[in-house]
């Protein structure tokens, strides 16, 4: 268990579910749109929240982008990991998604 989830098995808080999030699958798109109830909350609390929110879909979209890779280079295996990983940041550049600069790490970690 991560330092990050170590609070979702902690029995002293109450998860709750908050609307909010959407996404176009066809599009391959996502907004927020927050409810009044949340917006109406202390601004230490949504900040708190949000600041969690971030953190977890940052994780998310690390491991996406690892298995994007896998996914992608799997067919180029003859080049080299430099070159994979060149081939990987220009085609995130075509398709308007920011690859991390710590990639090869993550393909280690992951």
């Amino acid at each position: 268990m991560s330092d990050e989830t170590a609070w979702l098995e902690d029995d002293s808080h109450m998860q709750l579910p908050v609307q909010g999030l959407f996404a176009d699958l066809d599009a391959a798109a996502g907004s927020i749109a927050l409810t009044d109830d949340f917006l109406r909350l202390p601004a230490s609390v949504r900040a708190e929240v949000l600041q969690h929110w971030v953190r977890g879909l940052e994780e998310k979209r690390r491991q996406a982008i690892v298995q994007m890779f896998r996914e992608m280079m799997a067919p180029l295996g003859d080049l080299s990991i430099v070159e994979q990983v060149e081939n990987f940041r220009h085609a995130c550049a075509q398709l308007g998604i920011d690859c991390p600069s710590d990639l090869p790490l993550l393909l280690q970690r992951y």
